[in-house]
C-alpha cells in the first residue's frame, strides 16, 4: 500500500517591540572590562493555582535553568559571551546595583502535558516549591570553551533574588570581568566571524590561540595511512556496496598483481567526533569487516568481488543514551570516505554464523520505518552550525511538505517529530494538519 502524508504548519506571528539594550560596556582593557546591566523584564504572566495568584516573569534574552525541576520557583537568568585570555584566573566583582522588593509569589516551573490535540503547560505547586534554595549569585562564571580560536567565558547574571518571604528584582547591576593576569597577545589576531557574538570582542581578538587550545589525550601514533598504496572513495548512501576487479582497475589498483586476502577497507561510521574531549574516540581509521568472493586461492578473478556495508553521513542510528532510532547528521562535512589498500597481513572479514535450529520461530510481519524532511534552508544565528528549513513570516503563514510512505500499514498510526525556532520574543501560534486533518496546536514563546 502507498500512502503521502501532507502536512501544513500554520503560524501567526505577533511583532514584538524591542527595549533598550541592556548590555552597557562602561570600560574595556586587556585587564578587564566593566559592564552594565538594566534586565529588561516582559510579558509577565498572571497564573491562577488553587486560587492563588502566582506571576511567571520573563527575561528579554533570559532562560530559565533546569526547566526539568517541575514545581519548583521558575527563576530567570541572563548569560553573556565574554573573551578571556585563558581558562583559569579570571575574577568578578560586583560594583554596584539597584534593586526593590516586590510582594507577589512567583509562578512555578510548569511540565507539558498532552490532552487531546493540544500540549498544554501545566502549573503546579509542590514541596519542592516551599523547600527551593537560592543559591544564584548575581553574577557568575558558566561554561568555557573556544570559539574560532579565542577562549570564551560565559557570565551568568541572576537579576531575580527568591527566598519564600520575599522577591527581589535588581533593575541594575554593575559588575567588573578582571582577566588573568600576564595575556599572551597574538601577533595575528583572530577574524571578525564572531564580531557580534562577543561583547568584547575589540580585545579579545587578539587572544586568539590557534593551533593552541586542542587538549591531547592520547599520543601520536604513526597512522595505517603512512604505508601502502590508498585508495579514497565515498559511499553515498547507506547499504551494501560492490566492488568489482574492474571497478578496482578504475581505483588504480591492478587486480592481477595483489592477493586479495590482505584487501583491507577502513573508515569511521560516518560520524562526528564527540564534542566532548572526555568521551572516547578513535585515534585513526578503523578496519571494517568485509567479504571478498574467491580470495582463498589467492587471486583475484574476473568473477571475484567485494561486498561491505558502508554508509554516507545522513543516516538513521540508534542512540544508546535516548535508547531510541534517531537521524545522524555531520554538521561538518557532506561526504562519508572509505579507504581501500592492500598487502601486509590478513584483512578483517565478516565472520559466517550459523542459523538458529528453533521450533518456537517468531515470524516478523511488521517493522517501524522512519521518513525525513530536512533541507538547509536558514542558518541560525549565522552559526554555520544549526541549519533550519523553511522560515515563517507574517508574509508566508504556511507550507506543505510531503513524505511518501510505502508499504505502510494504514491501521498504524504515524508519530512525528517536528522541530521549530522562534526567534522573536512573544508568543506564535502552531497548528499542523495532516491531509487537512488538525493533529497539533500549541501556543509557545521564545
Amino acid at each position: 500500500m502507498k500512502s503521502k502524508i501532507s502536512t501544513i504548519l500554520f503560524l501567526i506571528i505577533c511583532i514584538p517591540s524591542f527595549a533598550q539594550n541592556e548590555i552597557n560596556i562602561i570600560s574595556s582593557s586587556r585587564n578587564s572590562i566593566v559592564i552594565e546591566y538594566t534586565p529588561s523584564f516582559t510579558d509577565t504572566i498572571h497564573i491562577k493555582i488553587n486560587n492563588q495568584d502566582y506571576f511567571k516573569i520573563n527575561l528579554k534574552e533570559g532562560f530559565f535553568p533546569n526547566p526539568e525541576d517541575f514545581g519548583t520557583p521558575a527563576i530567570p537568568q541572563r548569560a553573556i559571551n565574554i573573551g578571556v585570555p585563558s581558562e583559569y584566573g579570571n575574577t568578578i566583582k560586583v560594583l554596584n546595583y539597584t534593586s526593590k522588593e516586590i510582594n507577589f509569589k512567583l509562578a512555578p516551573k510548569p511540565r507539558m502535558v498532552k490532552e487531546k490535540d493540544f500540549n498544554n503547560l501545566v502549573y503546579e505547586i509542590n514541596n519542592n516549591y516551599y523547600n527551593y534554595q537560592d543559591n544564584n549569585q548575581l553574577v557568575s562564571f558558566g561554561d568555557y570553551g573556544i570559539m574560532r580560536g579565542i577562549p570564551v567565558q560565559t557570565i551568568i547574571i541572576s537579576p531575580v533574588s527568591y527566598s519564600p518571604n520575599s522577591i527581589k528584582i535588581y533593575t541594575s547591576i554593575v559588575f567588573q570581568v578582571n582577566y588573568s593576569s600576564n595575556p599572551k597577545i597574538s601577533t595575528a589576531p583572530s577574524d571578525n566571524f564572531i564580531s557580534d557574538a562577543l561583547i568584547n570582542y575589540n580585545v579579545a581578538r587578539f587572544w586568539s590561540k590557534p593551533g593552541n587550545n586542542v587538549r591531547l589525550r592520547k599520543s601520536v601514533v604513526n597512522s595505517v595511512l603512512a604505508t601502502g598504496k590508498w585508495v579514497k572513495f565515498e559511499a553515498p548512501e547507506e547499504g551494501m556496496y560492490k566492488i568489482t576487479r574492474d571497478m578496482l582497475s578504475s581505483f588504480g589498483i591492478d587486480a592481477g598483481t595483489i592477493d586479495p586476502r590482505t584487501i583491507k577497507i577502513y573508515n569511521n561510521g560516518g560520524k562526528m567526533l564527540p564534542e566532548n574531549i572526555n568521551q572516547p574516540y578513535p585515534s585513526d581509521l578503523e578496519e571494517n569487516a568485509i567479504y571478498v568472493k574467491g580470495e582463498d586461492d589467492g587471486k583475484f578473478d574476473d568473477g571475484d568481488y567485494i561486498l561491505f556495508y558502508g554508509r554516507g553521513n545522513d543516516f538513521w542510528d540508534y542512540d544508546t543514551t535516548q535508547k531510541a532510532i534517531k537521524r545522524n547528521f555531520n554538521l561538518y562535512s557532506k561526504q562519508n570516505y572509505y579507504f581501500i589498500t592492500s598487502g601486509g597481513t590478513a584483512g578483517k572479514r565478516i565472520q559466517e554464523k550459523s542459523s538458529l535450529n528453533e521450533s518456537n520461530v517468531y515470524m516478523q510481519n511488521s517493522t517501524k520505518a522512519f521518513a525525513d524532511w530536512d533541507v538547509d534552508k536558514i542558518n541560525l544565528f549565522g552559526s554555520g552550525r544549526y541549519f533550519l528549513g523553511d522560515g515563517f513570516s507574517s508574509t508566508n503563514i504556511s507550507n506543505t511538505y510531503t513524505n511518501k510512505l510505502d508499504g505502510r500499514i494504514s491501521s498504524i498510526p504515524i508519530n512525528y517529530s517536528i522541530r521549530i525556532v522562534n526567534a522573536i520574543s512573544d508568543y506564535i501560534y502552531l497548528e499542523v494538519f495532516e491531509n487537512s486533518n488538525r493533529i497539533f496546536k500549541w501556543l509557545f514563546s521564545k
